[in-house]
């Protein structure tokens, strides 16, 4: 069960590697643009990293996006919690009201975000449930430390302005947030998704999938990653997901995810399918083991189309040994993202 006292520092051990983490994310779907706020804390080693990220079809990668201020490690402010510091690069997180909302600044180097969180449902804990509907904890690969020992995700509604080198942007979009807290260690992290959108605050999906191929052999594209966790928001209730698959159906000549089929089954029995579209992409190195592609997916759902996000994240040496595998003409081009869209 979480609760709003979750929204705070958690009593931990003495181990260097406890963290907690959150990620806000957002869209400016007309602009085809991405946007993430991202943070997590080292209390016992002191530090904090956090920053954003805004991207769109002209570049992506971290170098020659619309703006990238990430990685860097920077004492934990003095007297912070989770949700309430200021970090020496110009982020700002306040908490209004735990679960419910947040005020997310930023300004530095020609970028400054102003932007308000509202929550319009509960948390989902990322458990799954039992053959006998029980709740449980999630079944994660082993290795998989990266999520902690809990974690939930909310959906929200973000509002605010985005400005950029003198050019100001108007963000009004659905999107997900989520908390994580407990030992973190990247080791043995399997291939994975982490795909979500809401095409209205009544429905919705959030899924995170792993893939079950060995490493040396696994494809990438065409094969069905297994359910982790997820679930499935429709006509305003929520129920966790009992199975689940998720598919790359295409990629392109670079290696990039360009359609993904989602399928599923809810506790109550309601059938989950998505099919999404990736708008833009993002080459993400965030942490060392592990490579990103993190793009705007345009998904289908019930019948309607809305901008959400989807996350296909590679352990950096199966990453390396497949890119590395395509035509080396292929894997240099640069971003023809317009072109194709």
């Amino acid at each position: 069960m979480i609760r709003p006292e979750d929204d705070y520092f958690h009593p931990r051990s003495d181990d260097p590697y406890w963290n907690e983490s959150a990620w806000f994310g957002f869209n400016i779907p007309e602009r085809l643009i991405s946007g993430w706020v991202y943070f997590y804390h080292r209390p016992n080693m002191n530090y904090t990293v956090g920053g954003v990220a805004l991207w769109d079809p002209t570049g992506e990668y971290e170098w020659d996006c619309l703006y990238y201020d990430w990685s860097e490690t920077v004492a934990l402010d003095k007297g912070a919690n989770m949700f309430d510091f200021t970090s020496a690069n110009g982020l700002t997180v306040k908490c209004g009201e735990p679960l419910k909302s947040f005020v997310l600044g930023y300004q530095n180097d020609g970028c400054q975000l102003d932007l308000q969180w509202d929550a319009f449902m509960e948390p989902q804990e990322s458990m799954r449930l039992d053959s006998s509907g029980n709740a449980v904890k999630s079944e994660l690969p082993a290795g998989s430390e990266e999520w902690g020992s809990a974690h939930y995700e909310l959906g929200g509604h973000i509002r605010g302005a985005v400005r950029l080198d003198g050019e100001e942007l108007t963000v009004d979009c659905l999107g997900l947030r989520d908390h994580s807290w407990g030992p973190r260690r990247y080791t043995t992290n399997p291939r994975g998704d982490f795909a979500s959108v809401f095409t209205s605050e009544r429905t919705g999906f959030c899924i995170f999938p792993v893939g079950t191929q060995p490493r040396e052999t696994d494809p990438l594209v065409g094969v069905e990653d297994r359910l982790a966790f997820g679930w499935y928001l429709q006509d305003g209730e929520p129920s966790r997901l009992v199975s689940g698959t998720r598919k790359v159906v295409e990629r392109d000549e670079r290696g990039r995810p360009l359609r993904i089929v989602i399928d599923g089954v809810d506790a109550l029995g309601r059938q989950l399918h998505a099919e999404g579209t990736c708008r833009n992409w993002l080459w993400w190195r965030g942490y060392a083991s592990m490579f990103q592609w993190w793009s705007l997916c345009e998904w289908e759902l019930n019948g309607e189309t809305a901008m959400g996000e989807e996350q296909d994240f590679i352990p950096l040496q199966q990453a390396r040994r497949y890119i590395r595998g395509l035509p080396a003409a292929q894997r240099a081009r640069p971003s023809t993202a317009f072109q194709q869209f």
